[in-house]
């Protein structure tokens, strides 16, 4: 056998034979378990302040928002929550009361009301009194669940539930 048929031959048993021991079919360690959740179901933050918004008596802003689909509106859920300070963890439901106390002899409530439309958020800022107070700035939440990734049972107005359920992250 001359060196060349030589070298050929034994190029082809080494090839043959990594390909054969290369694999041996046994598994690796399993991973961690990763985080429940749903890929359908998001979450969208929006700042807002009081220059956000319009109006004399009933202050109102309009949002851009893509994720409300038609589908999202007809058989999904959407639930939106508040919070007043950047570094609180605490989300308010909307539609969002507070009594407000002017001063010794003076009440009233802040109202903000969230509506949607295809695409569309629609916030409204009023006190009981309609008088011309103050915007408070604030972070709005909004959270879409396509009729698909529904789960009975859960309560879309908290936040904390919502999160647990469906493995949101802030």
């Amino acid at each position: 056998m001359n060196l060349k048929r030589f070298k050929v031959a034994f190029a082809a048993i080494l090839m043959v034979g990594t390909v054969f021991t290369a694999c041996s079919g046994e598994d690796g360690v399993v991973g961690p378990v990763g985080a429940t959740g749903n890929a359908n179901v998001n979450t969208f933050t929006y700042s807002r302040t009081a220059a956000d918004f319009d109006g004399a008596q009933i202050k109102t802003d309009t949002i851009d928002a893509p994720a409300i689909t038609r589908a999202i509106l007809d058989d999904g859920d959407i639930s939106s929550f508040i919070s007043f300070s950047a570094s609180s963890d605490v989300w308010y439901p909307t539609p969002y009361r507070e009594i407000q106390f002017l001063s010794a002899t003076t009440v009233t409530t802040e109202n903000i009301i969230v509506s949607y439309d295809i695409g569309k958020i629609y916030l409204s800022q009023f006190t009981d009194n309609l008088g011309n107070q103050p915007i408070r700035d604030f972070t709005l939440k909004l959270v879409t669940i396509p009729s698909a990734a529904k789960i009975d049972g859960v309560n879309e107005g908290d936040y904390e539930e919502l999160k647990a359920v469906y493995g949101l992250t802030d």
